[in-house]
């Protein structure tokens, strides 16, 4: 991503940073599956977040650390929007990794006319 105002991601920037400035780009990690030759697929994903947190140790750098948010799924949809995303992904905090879909993500958007569309992934 490349990050725009209040933190947002920036899509024009980003494709703009693609071709002519890739140190702009920022890599945002929400998840990790292998550590040290280990398998963390099957651990809860709260878990492999705090796996993932030791390594990444939040702060400004190329690797940044996606937090997660416990609460309102409407509340944080709204925080979301006002904020110019497009939406959220929502992952059960104590789900283990499928690839593949699965009924334990939830992808909330807006459409054009900003109206929340919530589809299951499922």
């Amino acid at each position: 991503m490349v990050p725009g105002g209040q933190g947002a991601s920036d899509c024009p920037a980003l494709e703009a940073a693609i071709w002519n400035k890739p140190s702009r780009l920022v890599f945002v990690a929400f998840d990790i599956l292998h550590l040290d030759g280990r398998d963390l697929g099957s651990l809860p994903l709260l878990q492999r977040k705090q796996a993932l947190w030791q390594l990444v140790e939040p702060g400004l750098g190329k690797i940044q650390y996606s937090e997660h948010f416990e609460g309102s799924a409407l509340a944080l949809f709204r925080t979301v929007e006002k904020i110019g995303l497009n939406g959220i992904i929502s992952k059960r905090a104590d789900s283990r990794y499928r690839s593949g879909l699965s009924n334990t993500r939830l992808t909330a958007r807006a459409d054009a006319t900003r109206i929340p569309i919530w589809r299951n992934k499922t």
